[in-house]
């Protein structure tokens, strides 16, 4: 069974046609990279995935949830709070708070967005962190950490809290080459991997 759908997506901005009819179909543990010109919706698209931005027309399906473009202001928010308990969204910046240490970063969507106990957030927090080679940084603050650092933190882990069903990614504009794309795809390949969030 998919664990995120699209069905005849379409998305417009001020008469220009973003994309159009966009169906898509992701399994448990397989990974999708979107690939295109500058400008071509990639992000439009990622966007819409998560609920940031809204289509014009079509349907995203994650799980049970399912966001149904035109629906009711009520339905929409219901939706979307149901799709983000079970997709992380990676910026192409870390877009960590600065005001909170690594690790109260990475148990952020777990704590507020799932309600997640902080014991079970904090040993969570700490496996992710020990994953993506920075658990020795937990109690540092973003300005303390290297690009390096921020992304693994960002990217790896926060928007991964080892619960949710997938990952949208937005790569950064230095990693848009084949071969990039082609190690960042493996990248997400394991971290969807059930194995990957076992403690």
């Amino acid at each position: 069974m998919a664990v995120l759908r699209t069905e005849a997506l379409c998305k417009a901005f001020a008469g220009r046609v973003i994309f159009e009819d966009v169906a898509l179909e992701l399994e448990r543990g397989e990974a999708l990279a979107l690939m295109g010109a500058s400008g071509s919706g990639k992000t439009t698209l990622l966007r819409c995935l998560n609920g940031l931005e809204l289509a014009d027309r079509g349907v995203v399906t994650v799980g049970d949830a399912r966001i149904v473009a035109g629906d009711s202001h009520e339905r929409l928010h219901e939706a979307v709070r149901a799709v983000r308990r079970r997709v992380g969204f990676v910026f192409q910046d870390a877009h960590l708070f600065s005001h909170r240490t690594v690790l109260e970063n990475v148990m952020e969507g777990p704590r507020y967005v799932k309600k997640e106990g902080e014991p079970e957030a904090h040993a969570r927090a700490l496996s992710l962190l020990a994953k993506v080679g920075v658990a020795h940084r937990a109690g540092a603050y973003p300005r303390e950490l290297s690009g390096g650092e921020q992304q693994r933190a960002a990217s790896r882990a926060r928007a991964r809290d080892g619960s949710g069903d997938s990952v949208a990614r937005r790569a950064h504009e230095r990693a848009r080459n084949r071969d990039r794309a082609e190690t960042l795809v493996a990248l997400f390949a394991r971290l969807a991997s059930p194995r990957a969030f076992r403690s």
